[in-house]
């Protein structure tokens, strides 16, 4: 989540992603780059945790539901390790609750929610190692820096996977925020609301078959359902729309059977969920900023002192970039 907010935009932000993490996703990619915490991202990561002694203390900020700690701990395990894996983040997380079904994974790492990267709840120098995928740039770069710096031993390590304001999931990101405005603009779920409550008057006989009122809400929403149609048929990646869509059929679909409360509830739920993309996707374009914050960012660490720093490109099978890989060291004393 995004740690540059405040006041009551910070507690909404902190609330969705608590809510987010809690339903049990590993990830925050966008829709269709789940894969990407494997093949040759995921090579990239166990490379970085091969560079650690066997019974190194490692952090990972902006964790979530631990994806990145867990591929620690698979590594830890697999490679006869003992790694002591810590995951920080700022949303209310409960990696055990959510995800039982990896139990003996997530116990094996110690979760701390409401902790922000600029803030961390750890002794100086206490890691050997620094992760964080998709994180670092949702925080203040300076402040967080000089945090990850304080709590790094001499000799320490950190590696970020960062977003890149060129990077396919970027483009995906931004091609969602014009789905999500235009289901606003367009304003579809009123237009089902409305039609369910002149279908629901009928099925309770307060108001007649075929009258005017209800044909033209049924007009209304075909018509607005048609229009999404035609934007997902021609979207590369179509997945607001039809989450959208997918609500407002359900809920006419079960009017009949179950009457308008169920049927509010689904318009309900499509509402809620996207409110909440809406603000995942914002909060992924504005982290990921202009062309060149990674630069940026690679500046702010070479003045707080950080030395070997490379910054290069990631991809998704060879040639999609969906990010940039930064590397760094806390260079040793003396």
């Amino acid at each position: 989540m995004f740690s540059a907010y405040t006041g009551s935009r910070l507690k909404e932000n902190q609330d969705f992603w608590g809510e987010y993490w809690a339903a049990g996703p590993l990830t925050s990619m966008v829709d269709g780059f789940e894969s990407n915490y494997r093949g040759e991202l995921r090579e990239r990561w166990l490379q970085f945790f091969s560079v650690f002694p066997a019974s190194a203390r490692l952090l990972d900020i902006g964790t979530g539901n631990g994806a990145i700690a867990m591929l620690a701990a698979e590594y830890s395990r697999s490679e006869q390790r003992d790694f002591e894996l810590h995951g920080a983040d700022l949303a209310l997380i409960d990696p055990r609750r959510s995800l039982k079904e990896k139990a003996e994974l997530v116990d094996s790492i110690t979760f701390h929610s409401a902790a922000a990267a600029e803030d961390l709840p750890f002794e100086d120098r206490w890691f050997d190692g620094v992760s964080g995928q998709y994180a670092l740039e949702y925080t203040r770069h300076k402040d967080a820096l000089a945090e990850l710096w304080r709590v790094l031993k001499p000799g320490g390590r950190a590696c970020f996977v960062m977003h890149d304001h060129g990077s396919e999931v970027l483009r995906r990101g931004r091609e969602q925020l014009r789905q999500i405005k235009l289901i606003e603009e367009l304003k579809f779920y009123d237009a089902v609301d409305a039609l369910i409550g002149q279908i629901g008057l009928m099925n309770e006989g307060r108001a007649t078959a075929g009258n005017e009122e209800a044909e033209k809400r049924r007009h209304q929403v075909n018509e607005i359902a048609a229009s999404l149609g035609a934007e997902a048929s021609s979207s590369f990646s179509p997945e607001s729309l039809r989450l959208a869509m997918g609500f407002g059929s359900r809920a006419l679909e079960v009017l009949g059977p179950k009457g308008m409360a169920s049927a509010r509830e689904q318009t309900a739920r499509g509402r809620k969920e996207l409110a909440g993309a809406r603000l995942r996707y914002e909060d992924l374009v504005r982290a990921a900023g202009p062309a060149g914050q990674s630069q940026a960012i690679v500046a702010l660490a070479q003045k707080q002192g950080f030395v070997d720093l490379v910054l290069e490109p990631v991809k998704h099978d060879s040639n999609v970039l969906i990010g940039q890989q930064l590397t760094m060291l806390r260079p040793r004393e003396g």
